[in-house]
């Protein structure tokens, strides 16, 4: 990403990393959705809205483009939510500190065989146990590097600042490392085998041990480019931009605007029994207290939304379903649990969900289907079970002991494209 002179930086900061990127390429502007809620209490069925009528809601999502969300307490800016998105999910999965791999992980583009538009970045260290294929390039921040103890295919750059080795606690495991184009490495490479194709090079400093005992590639001795620090790992700031834009629309809401269908109590889905009734989220910004009951929690998105959880989600079942056309900005303060079935998206359009969770997101039930984008940068997710993931997937750190497949839908870097003009201009 590039930051535009003159255009000021949003910083976008959960725990242990912080997005700083131009994803605040912003304007304050004047509110023309009309008044919104207070969510605090919401109005029985039959009581009419406050002032600003029941056409506040629809006017705002007369907007064309994506959902604008309110920046400040008092609801006088906005930033563009495509914005966040194409910022958040550059890569089809990304770690704020380090990556483990116990099972296989494949990193590709969804729809694709093969492909170079999957990136996978790790901050720290990459530690590889099993087999790791990656339709994209691959790059390790950290000077920590990468370690194997199994083989390696990337299918685009590998960039690591550190050195690439074998084990050295499983000296007898394969350490193969296959590259689709030139690799950067930063301090020695020992390795059982290396391929890369005549169009690339193995590019080392001077005075770095290289240590292959078979494989094809050319290599070239001097400098090797540093790696830029990651927008979304860099030093902590002061702001929690998911837990502010929570704040934000716990008053400032559309939840009793919902015509034709009833108001939206905050406290819909909390501390429900059995399965929860169904909620429908038409085109608008809702707000919940929290997602929490032991039963099914079932959501289903009609329209171009945005669900602000000022709690955790922790129940027994999670299901998120999208109609035809429908979008969902899913922001979470607290953790997301889904102790037996998690749910998610459409598997054919996992753009349309983004879900950014402020606090612990550190397991995935065996029953899953997940199609989204997965921003969680204070998780340390322990895969178990195989998941098959259409999206993407950002966390502080990645245990993967199941099969892991991430199919990368870059369509979520197109996104803020339709951001150009803030509304109301």
């Amino acid at each position: 990403m590039r930051w535009i002179p003159g255009v000021p930086l949003l910083v976008f900061v959960l725990g242990g990393c912080s997005v700083m990127d131009p994803v605040g390429a912003w304007r304050p502007v004047e509110k023309d959705a009309g008044t919104l809620v207070d969510a605090g209490e919401a109005p029985d069925a039959g009581e009419a809205p406050d002032a600003g009528g029941s056409n506040a809601r629809l006017d705002f999502c007369a907007r064309p483009g994506p959902l604008w969300l309110l920046n400040d307490p008092a609801g006088s800016s906005e930033i563009c939510g495509a914005r966040l998105a194409s910022a958040a999910f550059e890569h089809g999965v990304s770690t704020c500190l380090d990556l483990e791999t116990n099972a296989r992980l494949t990193v590709d583009t969804l729809g694709q065989t093969g492909g170079t538009s999957a990136p996978v970045r790790v901050t720290r260290q990459l530690l590889i146990n099993a087999r790791m294929s990656v339709a994209g390039p691959l790059t390790v921040a950290s000077t920590d590097g990468i370690e194997l103890g199994g083989s390696l295919d990337v299918n685009g750059e590998l960039r690591t600042s550190g050195s690439l080795l074998r084990s050295v606690t499983s000296a007898s495991a394969p350490s193969d490392v296959t590259v689709g184009a030139s690799a950067y490495i930063g301090g020695d490479v020992r390795l059982r085998s290396l391929s890369i194709p005549a169009s690339g090079a193995l590019n080392l400093p001077s005075g770095k041990v290289l240590a292959v005992d078979g494989g094809s590639f050319q290599v070239n001795r001097g400098p090797v480019p540093q790696i830029a620090p990651s927008w979304a790992c860099a030093a902590l700031a002061e702001v929690d931009d998911v837990e502010n834009l929570v704040a934000n629309h716990a008053s400032l809401n559309h939840n009793a605007l919902r015509d034709p269908l009833p108001p939206l109590s905050p406290r819909a889905l909390v501390d429900f029994s059995g399965d929860a009734p169904t909620v429908e989220l038409p085109c608008g910004r809702f707000y919940l207290a929290a997602i929490r009951g032991t039963g099914l929690a079932r959501i289903q998105v009609r329209g171009r939304a945005a669900l602000f959880v000022g709690g955790d989600v922790d129940v027994g079942r999670l299901e998120i379903a999208l109609d035809a056309g429908a979008e969902l900005d899913l922001f979470i303060t607290g953790g997301l649990l889904a102790r037996q079935r998690l749910a998610l998206g459409d598997p054919a359009e996992p753009w349309r969900l983004r879900v950014y969770v402020g606090g612990d997101f550190s397991e995935l039930p065996p029953d899953n289907a997940l199609a989204g984008q997965f921003f969680a940068p204070r998780a340390r997710l322990n895969q178990s079970p195989d998941v098959d993931l259409r999206g993407a997937l950002l966390v502080e750190s990645l245990i993967s002991s199941g099969n892991l497949g991430v199919h990368y839908d870059p369509r979520v870097r197109e996104l803020q494209n339709a951001c150009v003009t803030p509304p109301g201009d």
